[in-house]
């Protein structure tokens, strides 16, 4: 970062230069039109507009302590004029004493200005154009203040909406624990008498699964590998409670065990297939976990070999909270960058498809008003 006073010094700088560079083209100009040879008048032309260096700071100090709103609008536009005036004074007093130095000099040359022979000279010659400058340095440092106040306004308001979008996925995310949690609990009340080892084992593995998600609670994504290992915890307690009746097949290309992914948008979607594809079935059934790269879109699916779908895909979606939630997280992650589908495999069964922008990190997108 500059120091302010670097800071300070290269704005003067840079506002030197700026005149400079208006005081050559100014003298090439009238050296065109039969002036005094170019160099001449490029000392003439600085020696006129140098003094603004540091009559446009103060020109915009007087600005900014003095916009024209509010109600003191006309108080504030009577200093302004009155500073017009002031300025319109000080910069030909300025450029007069710079002359009474280089005067003499510039006088052996043909076609020097008359008027710099005396101060009321100068003053007439430019007191025009020396409100004109006046005016244009007032409106510029209302132009960059006005602006700075945008970004500032436009800065807090990203804030302010990526701050939201973060709490609503916490608040989605808080709601896919206790949802997970109560059916867990609910499951291993069933057998909690019948079977009290298989019981005290799913309990094990749901206190591991906790675990491990209270160490992801403050991150929205994680990299798919994370994110299979949690979902192997939860198939751990399915496992105890169907044995056989479950049968779980990972097919993940290598490549995408790094993409970026909402942590805990597997469960709900494994535990769907798991409640609605494999329970009713006597004779169980399998659960498939797909996951590929596909250019710039990572692409999961996560099918079973059931009954399928029993309700259009409409009435589905806003029936189930696991669903909703996932659908309302991934909108929120990723805005419209991504896809959610219901759809039914060719030999029968319920598939889950999504895509979403593949991240090669691990450590994945940020809500949407943050990526933009």
């Amino acid at each position: 970062m500059v120091p302010p006073k670097h800071h300070r010094l290269y704005k003067a700088a840079a506002v030197t230069g700026l005149y400079f560079v208006i005081s050559v083209f100014m003298a090439t100009g009238t050296w065109i039109y039969g002036g005094p040879p170019v160099w001449v008048d490029i000392v003439a032309y600085s020696v006129r507009m140098l003094p603004w260096v540091p009559l446009t700071f103060v020109v915009l100090r007087l600005g900014r302590r003095f916009p024209l709103r509010g109600r003191r609008w006309p108080a504030n536009l009577a200093v302004l004029i009155g500073g017009a005036g002031a300025v319109s004074f000080l910069g030909p007093a300025a450029s007069y004493a710079m002359y009474l130095v280089v005067g003499p000099w510039l006088q052996k040359v043909p076609k020097v200005f008359a008027y710099w022979n005396s101060f009321g000279g100068v003053f007439w010659c430019y007191f025009h154009n020396n409100i004109l400058i006046y005016g244009v340095i007032v409106a510029v440092g209302w132009g960059i203040d006005s602006f700075r106040k945008y970004r500032v306004r436009e800065l807090q308001a990203g804030r302010i909406e990526t701050e939201l979008a973060r709490a609503r996925l916490q608040v989605l995310k808080s709601q896919v624990h206790p949802h997970f949690l109560f059916n867990a609990l609910h499951m291993i009340s069933t057998i909690v008498y019948q079977d009290p080892l298989l019981a005290d084992r799913m309990i094990q593995r749901l206190s591991d699964l906790l675990r491990a998600t209270l160490d992801q609670a403050d991150r929205q994504t994680i990299s798919l590998r994370e994110e299979l290992e949690l979902l192997k915890l939860y198939l751990e307690i399915m496992q105890a409670r169907f044995g056989d009746r479950l049968n779980v097949s990972f097919e993940i290309q290598d490549e995408t065990l790094s993409a970026a992914v909402p942590s805990f948008i597997l469960q709900p979607l494994t535990e769907n297939a798991i409640r609605y594809g494999i329970m009713p079935r006597e004779e169980g059934g399998r659960v498939t976990i797909r996951a590929r790269r596909d250019g710039g879109r990572l692409s999961i699916r996560v099918e079973d070999d059931g009954a399928g779908w029993n309700s259009p895909p409409e009435k589905i979606l806003s029936s189930g909270l696991g669903l909703k939630n996932t659908i309302s997280r991934l909108r929120t992650l990723y805005g419209q960058d991504q896809e959610f589908r219901l759809q039914s495999g060719r030999d029968g069964g319920a598939h889950v498809a999504l895509e979403i922008p593949f991240r090669n990190d691990g450590i994945g997108a940020e809500p949407l008003e943050a990526a933009a």
